[in-house]
């Protein structure tokens, strides 16, 4: 019997080995940097690290938070869509849209911060074996989505009908 718990433990040590392992903050910050992406790092309302980005890409420039979770499992990546003027004026078709394209967005979610006045698009990953390519390939996912949903986000769309 215990012949057969070692040749268990070393096929687990084998496996657990060739796991990718979490990218720390360090490792982040280097996949950033080598996709051009300016950043500046901060502490966020409960004091953990994030990184204040300015993602620029097909024409568009804008504002995103990135954060790990305190176990560094999830890498959250949150873009900040334009503020609206008065959120109360929200076509009810717009928010509703919205919410209706949370189910074929995924991993990503649209969410309404109330305090900036905006809608955010939110994207969690899971934290393991995140390359500079397939960080690249999301970030251009999220930015497809943000092009597909703009009439329901931006306000200057909303006029047009």
């Amino acid at each position: 019997m215990s012949l057969r718990i070692a040749a268990l433990c070393a096929a687990f040590a084998v496996f657990a080995t060739q796991q990718p392992k979490p990218l720390s903050w360090e490792n982040v910050k280097h996949v950033f940097d080598k996709l051009k992406i300016e950043y500046k790092t901060a502490k966020s309302q409960a004091g953990d690290e994030m990184m204040l980005c300015t993602y620029k890409a097909g024409g568009w420039t804008l504002p995103m938070d990135v954060s790990l979770s305190d176990d560094h499992r999830v890498l959250w990546i949150v873009m900040k869509l334009t503020a609206i003027d008065d959120p109360a004026k929200t076509p009810q078709s717009c928010a509703m849209g919205l919410l209706e394209l949370n189910d074929s967005i995924g991993p990503s979610s649209f969410s309404f911060d109330r305090s900036e006045k905006r809608f955010l698009l939110n994207t969690q990953l899971a934290n393991n074996g995140i390359t500079m390519e397939n960080l690249q390939d999301e970030l251009d996912r999220m930015l497809d989505v943000l092009k597909k949903s703009q009439k329901f986000w931006d306000q200057k769309s909303w006029a047009k009908g």
